[in-house]
């Protein structure tokens, strides 16, 4: 799911402050309406920042395990060249989350110098 698309869905919902929601949505590929319910029903209010620990159980809740990363990128522009282009990764910095998806980074940071606190391999875990 692309930021053009997941930005007309947050605007049809009137939503701010929605950066785990469309991380959620570019990294699991399911539609906005049903990340924000999902959202709403573990206790997020429109317009509120999300906490971590909160985009960390929905993103279980999907099937998803992070794996965090040892070696980060400098700044959100190089995750583009610098991350695996096949792979999905949750990328914090200070006071945001966003998504990159197969070398693409789906958020309004892309090609900005903002520096990753923490990056996370998004892999879906194997059903036994």
């Amino acid at each position: 799911m692309n930021y053009g698309k997941l930005q007309r869905d947050i605007s049809r919902f009137r939503d701010s402050k929605s950066c785990a929601l469309v991380a959620v949505c570019a990294l699991t590929k399911k539609p906005y309406e049903e990340v924000y319910d999902d959202f709403r029903d573990h206790g997020r209010k429109r317009g509120k920042p999300t906490p971590t620990w909160m985009t960390r159980q929905i993103l279980a809740q999907y099937g998803y395990t992070l794996l965090p990363m040892i070696r980060i990128p400098k700044s959100v522009n190089q995750c583009e060249t610098k991350l695996a282009k096949s792979g999905r990764y949750l990328i914090q910095i200070r006071g945001h989350i966003l998504a990159c998806v197969n070398g693409r980074v789906e958020d309004w940071t892309r090609g900005r110098k903002h520096r990753p606190i923490k990056i996370y391999r998004v892999v879906k875990k194997r059903r036994t």
